[in-house]
Parts: C-alpha cells; structure tokens; sequence
C-alpha cells in the first residue's frame, strides 16, 4: 500500500507533519512549494517517510479537509506515475488533438 500524509506547507523550506512537528522538505526540482496543505505519497516499500525528492506532493489546498477529499484521487495519479516506465515517452493529451 502506498504511504501518504498530509501536511501543511508553510513556507519555501518547511513544513508541519501529521504529528505537527515542523519538518523541512524538498522536491524533486528543489522548488519551492506554495503554502497549504497537501497529500504527501512515497514509493511503495519506503521505510522511512522523509520529505525529500521521493516524496510526490499533490496541492496545494486551501484547508486540510480538501487534501483528504481529494486522496482518492491523488493516490490514482500516483500510482499512474508509478506505473510509467522513466524513459517512456510522454503521453500525449487526446483533447489536445480536438
């Protein structure tokens, strides 16, 4: 099962946890993340949950209840992430082509 949290951003380095300890994270661009809250997911089989570049943050949004709303939904794109092999090729948008 792939592990999440929700966590609130707030500001450019840090970030309060689910245990509201205050933590600082990076992404995998090194960029910074606007403040609010998200839904943190790691790989499957992570031991550990640091927030560093094998963390996919999803956000942000405006309260914590929308991140939990919008888990379901989260989890589906991470998974379908996941599931794409690194040196395929982008998949092109259908209704770009409209």
């Amino acid at each position: 099962m792939t592990a999440y949290e929700i966590v609130q951003v707030v500001n450019s380095r840090s970030l309060i946890d689910a245990e509201a300890y205050q933590r600082a994270y990076v992404t995998r661009d090194n960029g910074a993340l606007s403040p609010g809250y998200y839904v943190v997911m790691w790989p499957e089989g992570t031991a550990q949950r640091v927030f560093n570049a094998e963390a996919e943050y999803f956000g942000p949004f405006k309260i914590a209840l929308h991140a939990k709303l919008r888990l379901a939904r989260c989890l589906v794109e991470f998974d379908a992430k996941r599931s794409v092999p690194a040196d395929a090729p982008p998949q092109q948008d259908e209704r770009a082509l409209h």
